[in-house]
C-alpha cells in the first residue's frame, strides 16, 4: 500500500497537484486534490454563488478590492433580439497575417449573465471573408449568472479554433480582406436561437501557438492578440467603446449586417467595475474578497455548487471524503458562529468538526481545520461515512447561528482526484519519460509509480476519448518497462566509509582501486558531467601499477576531463592543514605524452590549491610517479601560499582533480592533445609526526623527487647491469623493481621514471 501511495504522490506532484494521500488497510484511495477554489479576485465566480432561500431571497454579495485593484469589465445591454452579432467586436486581420498559418489559436474569457436564473452557451468566432473558425469547430461553453470561464476542454486544457468553412492556410490568409473576433450567445448547446439577455464579459484572451514546439495540450494563456482584453485601459471612461462601430486596435459595437453605421447599432457597451475599494484589513490575501450583507436567513450567504464536480469524482471509496477551508472575518467588534453544511438530495447532509459551530471574530479565521492542523472531513451528523454521489443536487453552504454580515476569502474544497484528472496526469507523466532507448535505472521509481497509478484509475467512469488516451499512454509505459527490465543490474554508488587509521593515507582503501568491482562506480564517476570522461575499471595485473586494478580515463575532449576524487568528508573530519598527495599515472597508448595538472578545488569558496606552485608532471606510456614523497614536507597543497583551511558552511565540496593535456601541441592536428590515461595507487594524507621517516611501499627511489630529464629513447643509455633477476619491467607498464622491492636500498632499486617540468 505504501508503494501505491508513493506513486500517487509522484504523479500528482509532476502534474502540479496539491494533495495528501489516505490509505486504509485493504483499499487504495485516491490522492486528495483541490476540486474548487477561489480567492475572489474577480468577484463571485462559478461554482461559487449566492444561495437562495425557498422563497428565492439571497444575501447581498459585494466584491471588494484593495485600493487601486478594482476590476473593470464590459457590460453589454440593450441587445437586439435574434442578432448573434449583438456584442463587442474587434478586427484582428493584421494579427492573423502577422502570425501566419503554421499554428493554432486559442481563447479564454469570463462571462456572467445578468439574470442569475439563466444559462446561455457562448461561442467565440473568427468571422472573415476567407477564414471562419470556432473552438473545436463549434464547441459552445455554458455560462450562468456567476462568472463562468470559457475556452477550455473537460480536462482543463484549452480548445483550439478549428474551421467551420474557412480554415487557416497561407492562401486564405493572403485573400483576407476582413476578419473580426466576437463571442456569440445561444440559448442551448445546439440550434440557432440566440440568447438576447444582458451580460458581462472580461479577461478576453486570444493567442497563437506555433506548431513548432507546441505542447500536446495547451494549458497556459499566451500573449494576447486583442487590445484591452481586460477592459482596464478605459476604466475612467465608461462609454469609451460605445460610440465606436468599426476600426482597428479597439473594441466597437456590432452593427446589423456589419455596416459599421451608428443607426444599425445592435447593443450598448459600458465599462463597469465589479468591486468597491476597501481597507486592507478586509482582504486576507491577494487583492480581493467578498462582503456578505443583508442576509434573509441563517443559511443564505454563499455556496459552492458541487453537483458536476461530484459527478466527475464518482462514488467514494472507504477512507475517501471531502474537506474544505474558508477564511472568514466578522464585522469590526463582532463575532459570527458558522457551521458549513454539505447538502445533497436523497443523501442527507455532511458536517465538519463534528457539526460544531466555529466562532469567527473580527480577525481572519480559518474554518474547516482541526486543532492538529489537519482538515476535518465531512461526515454525517452521527459521525458516519458521507458520500454525496448520486444526488440530484449537491452544494456546500455557510450556515451561521444568526444573520450577521461577514467577509469571506480564500475558499477551497478538497476531495478525491477525478478519474479524468488522473488520466491527464498519467498521460502527461508517461509523456515525460525518456524514449525506451534512453531509459536508465534512475527511471525505476517513476515507472513503478505510473504502473500503480494506472491500476488505481477507475476506467468505468471514463469517456471513450479518455480511455483511448489512457490506452496509448499505457502502451508507451509498457515499452518503458520492457526497456528497463532489459537493463543490466544497476551499479553501486561510491559511498566511502573512512576510518582514518592509516595516517599516511587517509583515503585508504579506495586509492589503490582494489576494493572496486565491475558493478561499482569508481571515485567520482557517477557525477561526471554528461558521462564525460569515461571511467573504466581495468582488472589486469599486467596493466595495473600495483595489485590487480587500475582506472582508465578515456573519451577526453578537454583538459578538465580527468579523474576526480571527492575529499569533502576527509577534510571536514580531519580539519584544515597541510595536505599532500601521490599517485602513479601513465598514458594508455605508446607514444602519447600528457602534462598532468593535479588541482585541489573547494567548491563554494572558489579556492584552488596547487603542488609546488602550479607544477605539471609529464607522463608517458610508462608508469610515472606524480605528487610528492613523504619526506617532502614543504610539498603540501597551497593557495596563494596558504594551506587548506577548515571548511565552513560556505564550502560545498572538495575534489582532487587530475587535469591534463599534451602542452607541446598547438592543435589536435598535431597529435593527441587529450590522451586516455591510467591512474593507480592514489594516496592523500595530512601532515603527521614522523612523516619524513615514513617508508612508502609505492614511493619512487630516494632522491627521485629532484627534477630529472625524461627517459632517453636510446636503449644504449639504459643501465641494465643494475637489474636483479626479479625485476619486472615492460615497455608498456614501466613496472620497475622499485615497486616490487620497496625496502631495498636506493643503490639496488635501479632507475624509476619520474619526469617533471614546470609550466612555462
Amino acid at each position: 500500500m505504501k508503494r501505491i501511495l508513493s506513486l500517487a504522490l509522484s504523479i500528482a506532484m509532476m502534474c502540479g497537484l496539491v494533495f495528501n494521500g489516505m490509505v486504509s488497510a485493504d483499499t487504495v484511495t485516491r490522492p486528495t486534490v483541490t476540486l474548487a477554489e477561489s480567492s475572489f479576485e474577480n468577484g463571485l465566480e462559478a461554482p461559487f454563488s449566492a444561495n437562495a432561500s425557498d422563497g428565492g431571497e439571497k444575501a447581498t454579495v459585494t466584491p471588494i478590492s484593495l485600493e487601486g485593484e478594482v476590476n473593470a469589465y464590459l457590460h453589454l445591454t440593450v441587445r437586439t433580439e435574434g442578432q448573434r452579432s449583438a456584442t463587442a467586436q474587434q478586427n484582428i486581420k493584421q494579427q492573423i497575417i502577422d502570425n501566419g498559418a503554421d499554428g493554432k489559436y486559442y481563447v479564454s474569457a469570463r462571462i456572467m449573465l445578468d439574470n442569475p436564473e439563466d444559462t446561455a452557451y457562448a461561442l467565440p468566432y473568427f468571422d472573415g471573408n476567407t477564414i471562419k473558425m470556432q473552438p473545436g469547430g463549434g464547441e459552445r461553453f455554458p455560462v450562468t449568472g456567476s462568472w463562468s470561464d470559457i475556452g477550455k476542454k473537460s480536462d482543463g486544457s484549452f480548445m483550439a479554433f478549428a474551421s467551420i468553412g474557412g480554415d487557416l492556410t497561407e492562401s486564405t490568409i493572403a485573400e483576407l480582406t476582413r476578419l473580426k473576433f466576437y463571442v456569440m450567445l445561444y440559448t442551448a448547446s445546439t440550434g440557432n436561437t440566440t440568447y438576447d439577455g444582458d451580460y458581462s464579459i472580461d479577461d478576453i484572451n486570444v493567442w497563437f501557438v506555433p506548431n513548432d514546439g507546441a505542447p500536446a495540450s495547451v494549458t497556459e494563456i499566451g500573449e494576447n492578440i486583442l487590445v484591452d482584453g481586460d477592459f482596464e485601459a478605459n476604466m475612467s471612461t465608461p462609454d469609451a467603446y460605445n460610440g465606436l462601430f468599426s476600426g482597428d486596435g479597439t473594441w466597437y459595437v456590432g452593427t446589423a449586417g456589419g455596416t459599421g453605421a451608428a443607426k444599425d447599432r445592435l447593443c450598448t457597451l459600458t465599462i463597469a467595475t465589479e468591486s468597491s475599494a476597501a481597507d486592507a484589513k478586509y482582504v486576507r490575501s491577494g487583492k480581493g474578497a467578498l462582503h456578505i450583507t443583508d442576509r434573509p436567513g441563517a443559511h443564505q450567504s454563499i455556496a459552492v455548487d458541487m453537483k458536476s464536480i461530484i459527478n466527475e469524482v464518482g462514488a467514494l471509496a472507504p477512507g475517501e471524503g471531502y474537506t474544505m477551508s474558508v477564511w472568514m472575518r466578522a464585522e469590526d467588534g463582532e463575532t459570527v458562529k458558522v457551521q458549513p453544511i454539505f447538502g445533497a438530495s436523497t443523501k442527507g447532509s455532511g458536517f465538519i468538526v463534528g457539526g460544531d459551530f466555529t466562532t469567527v471574530t473580527d480577525e481572519w479565521t480559518e474554518v474547516g481545520i482541526l486543532n492538529d492542523g489537519t482538515y476535518s472531513m465531512f461526515k454525517t451528523d452521527s459521525g458516519g461515512f458521507f458520500d454525496p454521489y448520486g444526488g440530484a443536487w449537491a452544494n456546500i453552504r455557510l450556515r451561521t447561528e444568526g444573520t450577521e454580515s461577514f467577509y469571506v476569502d480564500d475558499f477551497k474544497v478538497m476531495g478525491p482526484q477525478k478519474p479524468g484528472d488522473a488520466v491527464s496526469g498519467f498521460v502527461q507523466s508517461v509523456n515525460s519519460l525518456p524514449a525506451p532507448d534512453k531509459i536508465t535505472h534512475a527511471n525505476e521509481a517513476i515507472i513503478v509509480s505510473l504502473e500503480a497509478a494506472y491500476a488505481a484509475i477507475d476506467q468505468s467512469v471514463l469517456t471513450d476519448e479518455q480511455k483511448a488516451e489512457l490506452a496509448t499512454a499505457k502502451a508507451a509505459l509498457d515499452a518503458a518497462r520492457e526497456a528497463f527490465d532489459a537493463l543490466p543490474p544497476p551499479r553501486k554508488s561510491f559511498q566511502p566509509e573512512y576510518d582514518f587509521k592509516n595516517q599516511a593515507n587517509l583515503i585508504a582503501p579506495y586509492g589503490d582501486l582494489e576494493t572496486f568491482g565491475l558493478g561499482d562506480y569508481v571515485w567520482n564517476e557517477e557525477n561526471a558531467e554528461n558521462g564525460t570522461p569515461t571511467y573504466t575499471l581495468i582488472t589486469d595485473k599486467d596493466i595495473a601499477h600495483g595489485g590487480n586494478n587500475a582506472l582508465l580515463i578515456s573519451g577526453r575532449e578537454k583538459t578538465q576531463h580527468g579523474a576526480s576524487f571527492t575529499l569533502t568528508d576527509v577534510i571536514r573530519q580531519n580539519g584544515g592543514g597541510k595536505y599532500y598527495f601521490s599517485a602513479w599515472m601513465r598514458t594508455k597508448n605508446p607514444g602519447e605524452v600528457m602534462d598532468v595538472f593535479p588541482l585541489l578545488y573547494i567548491g563554494g569558496l572558489g579556492m584552488e590549491f596547487y603542488i609546488n606552485g602550479d607544477e605539471r608532471y609529464t607522463i608517458t606510456n610508462e608508469w610515472t610517479f606524480v605528487g610528492v614523497t613523504y619526506d617532502n614536507l614543504d610539498g603540501f597543497y597551497k593557495s596563494n601560499g596558504q594551506e587548506i583551511p577548515d571548511l565552513d558552511e560556505k564550502a560545498t565540496y572538495v575534489a582532487l582533480r587530475f587535469y591534463g593535456q599534451n602542452e607541446t601541441l598547438e592543435s589536435a592536428d598535431d597529435g593527441v592533445m587529450f590522451p586516455d590515461y591510467y591512474i593507480d595507487d592514489l594516496k592523500f594524507w595530512k601532515a603527521f609526526d614522523g612523516q619524513e621517516d615514513y617508508v612508502d611501499p609505492d614511493a619512487p627511489p630516494a632522491g627521485s623527487d629532484e627534477e630529472t630529464p625524461p627517459p632517453s629513447d636510446n636503449d644504449d643509455d639504459k643501465d641494465s647491469d643494475d637489474k636483479t633477476p626479479d625485476d619486472k619491467e615492460s615497455p608498456k607498464t614501466g613496472h620497475p623493481v622499485s615497486i616490487a622491492l620497496p625496502i631495498l636500498g636506493a643503490a639496488s632499486l635501479g632507475v624509476i621514471l619520474l619526469g617533471k617540468r614546470r609550466k612555462k
